[in-house]
């Protein structure tokens, strides 16, 4: 009588496989995650020289004092 081994090539070709396929997106995800934190906090730099006293961004204070003209576009004729 043969004894059986403990584990089979195709249970150690599988545990090797596992982890070659599961490692490399779960380690791209990690990447673009920490891509996606750095992208926030180079966003955020602008974002604080708002003004939300005033509600409006600094140097923009020419087009809010003056009221803008509404320009009707011709119609060409049927």
């Amino acid at each position: 009588m043969r004894p059986q081994r403990a584990w089979s090539g195709s249970s150690r070709t599988l545990t090797l496989l596992l982890p070659a396929v599961v490692v490399p997106p779960a380690a791209m995800f990690v990447w673009l995650g920490v891509q996606l934190l750095h992208q926030d906090e180079v966003l955020e730099g602008p974002a604080e020289r708002f003004a939300p006293e005033e509600g409006r961004l600094p140097g923009r204070e020419r087009d809010s004092e003056e009221p803008r003209e509404i320009v009707s576009i011709p119609q060409a004729p049927p």
